[in-house]
């Protein structure tokens, strides 16, 4: 079943993401906070093109993963060339950007 919540919400990441990065307020760690949202964007909206072909979806924040399987599972969606080479990067921007206080998004 195709769950618009996860669109929804991807939506609320990628503007919340965007409010950050063009906020008055930064440090050197701001950044972290917005490609942790732009990283909860790109998946979650690979999870619910997923869930749209009727893919069950795995507990995982590979973003790698979540791409090979919208190919496998003939999920329409358009994945732009730069999320494909960078599907490694953001899938660490999921928990570094969080918990690993020495990491700083370049």
């Amino acid at each position: 079943m195709c769950d618009i919540r996860l669109f929804k919400s991807a939506c609320m990441d990628y503007q919340a993401a965007s409010t950050l990065y063009h906020s008055p307020f930064q440090d050197e760690m701001f950044l972290n906070t917005v490609a942790y949202h732009l990283q909860q964007c790109v998946e979650k909206m690979l999870k619910g093109a997923l869930e749209c072909v009727g893919v069950t979806v795995p507990h995982s924040h590979r973003i790698s993963k979540l791409l090979q399987m919208i190919q496998h599972n003939g999920a329409n969606l358009i994945i732009t060339e730069w999320v494909d080479e960078h599907a490694e990067m953001l899938s660490e921007w999921e928990a570094e950007s969080r918990y690993n206080m020495d990491f700083i998004v370049e």
